[in-house]
């Protein structure tokens, strides 16, 4: 359910980022016009002050050429002094009761199967409710091949009847993946990956369509509490939810307790990362880090996991991680945690990405109201020995530093930023398209040290690309593939990861025409890569120029295109 609605979250970031540009341009534009109405304004505010001044100065005259006669004063007796009152301290008003949610509306005060269900879009009816054995007994009838619960868990099987209350004339979806369910474990479980008794809910209705059908869930096998999340997975209102008891009195509220949780700032740091079998606290989470295994008995383990994952790159190892998290949050919604927020870092100063594997069981990947917590394994990479391994905790969706922590792998872990990088000086290299810098010369930038080391064209460069994907296609007509082999090295002074890839790079020749990057995966090992000042890696780049083109130039720009660097591709 969460890895659909997360597509759509990250298409509207990209609206969003487009934007986010067009206000960047007009501010500009909008620079000489703010400009001239400030002064319009304060011409305007002068004219106020000097009327008013004026107006004053006329009273002050008129009230000092005016006189009272003598004979008209009264002299009024003098009244004996009144005892000041003592001050009696106001009433306090009562305490306010906590306002109580709306039935349905929390965990804490859900609806009943009794009930109907008026969520927005949809009315929903519980109709039936199995558990346990008998729900398994169901499922296996209803095909052989649907795998028995894990360990510690048990089946739940709901019958539904829901009816479309949508305001307009299309129709709409709805099945498993638009219900939730939780309990006191405090998990929010997706619907579970097993082929339902019939008839399955599984529709597609227009106003007033009606449909009922079966979805399944599993939960804990002692679980109590237990309680239907009704959550329309396109519906992305703060208020599109809706709570059913399916356990008698099931109520669920947030642990006063996590009220008085306060942030730490242990591991804000490469320098000072979390010790091994200690906690990172942010806003919203405790993490810990309670095994490590590394090297070929990580291998196994991600062999065991599934059939089809394959071995670490050339010059890696896999390092699974298993860890501990803790929702200790306070907003009553279930939280997203998975292993994409874990990366690996150490000595080489290197942010390695998730590796495409099946982690293995328990995976950590759940969503969490505040309360629950879970233990599960991530797998990462690093390079074959590299010591000073630490993890990189940064929230799902954070957009700023202040919740990211590091978690050391090994007692007494440290990174810092190398000193002799503060005596890197820009070397203005690569500045003019007119003049680009040499093959195999390095361009050194405020952040970067970049060389060209290798160029392959033509023919030979045609063969890289289809050996690295057998679905990449010949370079448009009259066009060549340039692959070129590129060093970069990260020397800023700011213990922050910078990302640089293949998107930076563009092409430009003789005909004046620049030429965006072609759309294939580029031979191993391509250039992407994250890394923190001191980090150096080698990896290639596709570019497209024309045929036989004698002046290729290679042009690296950073966003908005400024501060663009040339590289002459001609050996």
């Amino acid at each position: 359910m969460k890895n659909r609605r997360l597509i759509f979250i990250f298409a509207g970031i990209a609206l969003l980022g487009i934007c986010a540009c067009g206000a960047f341009f007009m501010l500009f534009m909008a620079d000489d016009s703010d400009t001239e109405a400030t002064e319009r304004g304060v011409e305007a505010t002068s004219a106020v002050v000097e009327s008013a001044t004026a107006t004053d100065l006329e009273l002050e005259e008129n009230t000092d050429n005016t006189s009272v006669p003598t004979s008209e004063l009264v002299v009024e007796p003098t009244s004996p002094p009144l005892e000041e009152p003592t001050n009696v301290p106001e009433p306090t008003d009562p305490p306010q009761p906590t306002a109580v949610p709306t039935v349905g509306t929390s965990r804490s005060n859900p609806l009943t199967t009794a009930d109907l269900i008026e969520a927005p879009n949809w009315d929903v009816e519980v109709l039936e409710v199995v558990r346990g054995e008998e729900a398994w007994s169901m499922l296996q009838a209803a095909n052989q091949f649907n795998e028995p619960p894990a360990d510690g868990m048990q089946y739940i099987l709901v019958r539904l009847k829901v009816t479309s209350t949508y305001q307009d004339t299309e129709s709409h979806s709805i099945g498993s993946s638009d219900f939730g369910l939780t309990g006191d474990r405090l998990i929010l479980y997706d619907s579970a990956s097993v082929v339902v008794p019939e008839p399955e809910l599984n529709a597609e209705l227009f106003t007033g369509g009606e449909a009922e059908g079966w979805i399944a869930f599993a939960a804990g096998q002692d679980e109590t509490q237990l309680t239907l999340v009704v959550d329309e997975l396109l519906n992305f209102d703060d208020d599109r939810y809706r709570y059913v008891a399916l356990d008698d009195n099931a109520s669920i509220a947030i642990e006063p307790a996590l009220f008085d949780v306060i942030p730490t700032n242990d591991g804000i740091s490469r320098e000072n990362p979390v010790p091994p079998d200690s906690q990172a606290v942010t806003d919203e989470w405790e993490v810990m880090i309670t095994e490590v295994v590394r090297g070929d008995a990580a291998w196994a383990a991600v062999q065991s996991a599934n059939q089809f994952n394959e071995p670490p790159a050339e010059g890696m190892e896999y390092v699974a991680v298993k860890i501990l998290v803790r929702n200790i949050g306070i907003i009553d919604r279930a939280s997203t945690i998975d292993g994409s927020a874990f990366k690996l870092t150490g000595e080489n100063n290197i942010l390695y990405d998730w590796p495409s594997i099946v982690d293995p069981e328990p995976t950590l990947d759940v969503d969490l109201y505040p309360g629950g917590q879970y233990e599960g394994w991530t797998v990462m990479a690093a390079r074959v020995g590299e010591e000073q391994l630490m993890v990189r905790f940064e929230p799902f969706f954070e957009f700023s530093d202040d919740n990211i922590r590091y978690l050391a792998l090994t007692e007494g872990a440290s990174l810092t930023v190398p000193l002799d990088l503060a005596e890197i000086e820009p070397n203005g290299r690569g500045e003019d398209r007119a003049s680009p810098a040499p093959l195999g010369e390095t361009v050194i930038t405020d952040d970067w040290e970049i060389t060209a080391l290798e160029v392959i064209r033509g023919d030979e460069a045609l063969v890289r690309v289809q050996e690295a994907n057998q679905f990449n296609e010949p370079p448009e007509p009259g066009t060549e593939y340039i692959a070129v082999r590129v060093k970069v090295r990260n020397i800023s002074q700011t213990d922050e990861p910078e990302r640089i890839s293949d998107s930076s790079f563009s092409l430009v020749d003789e005909s004046n025409v620049e030429y965006d990057l072609p759309s294939i995966v580029e031979p191993e090992p391509a250039l992407d890569i994250s890394l923190y000042p001191g980090g150096e890696y080698e990896g290639w780049v596709v570019l497209q120029s024309s045929e036989g083109s004698s002046n290729p130039v290679a042009v690296i720009s950073s966003f908005f295109g400024f501060n663009e660097t040339y590289f002459s591709l001609v050996p």
